[in-house]
């Protein structure tokens, strides 16, 4: 869904989605997202007074990777954010009409890894650039369920240019074979309500 425009777009509980790439039993303890058309994801706010609806509506192999199209019933219409999902971790491309174009989880997870991210100022778009950390993996409880998810810390240092009085920071929760489970910053929360794999075929 936060990230600048991500930030403001995160509190309103929008971007930063979920996906991946089925694995042989061989491979069980690979970490995977989902990137079948019809995954869907149900989220809603901590206080269960707001929900939002992600679902993975396009996706295309590349080059031994595979670019999915996330859409978000936020604002009561389809807001598409791109993703580019390969053996290095999940790349958010796009949201809506702005570029991104940085890491948002690097595969696989490790404890301590760390990495900086820029987001190119455009119009219309509030562009940050700052530090993801990945944390240790942790046992995480949420509405669809009890997770094994790892935190990465979001740290925004300036915005536009500009640093920061006090970095904004965020923090998002990803399971494998699922994906975001949790997100949360200083004054907001959501949290995974359900979470439906696509239809096998």
């Amino acid at each position: 869904m936060s990230r600048s425009l991500l930030a403001c777009l995160v509190i309103a509980g929008l971007a930063c989605p979920v996906f991946a790439v089925p694995v042989p039993k061989a491979a069980a303890k690979q970490f995977t997202f989902p990137t079948a058309v019809g995954t869907k994801w149900v989220y809603q706010h901590e206080d269960g007074k707001r929900e939002w609806t992600e679902e993975i509506t396009a996706s295309e192999k590349r080059d031994g990777a595979t670019l999915v199209t996330i859409n978000s019933n936020l604002g009561g219409g389809p807001s598409p954010a791109t993703f580019l999902i390969n053996t290095e971790g999940v790349t958010e491309k796009t949201l809506e009409r702005f570029t991104i174009g940085y890491h948002i989880l690097k595969f696989p997870p490790k404890k301590g890894e760390t990495w900086t991210f820029e987001t190119p100022i455009q119009v219309g778009l509030l562009a940050g650039t700052g530090r993801m950390t990945i944390g240790d993996e942790e046992e995480v409880v949420v509405p669809a369920g009890k997770y094994k998810a790892f935190p990465v810390e979001h740290e925004t240092t300036s915005q536009n240019g500009k640093e920061l009085p006090k970095p904004e920071k965020f923090t998002y929760w990803y399971s494998s074979q699922v994906g975001e489970v949790q997100r949360s910053g200083e004054t907001y929360k959501r949290v995974l309500k359900t979470f439906t794999p696509a239809a096998k075929k």
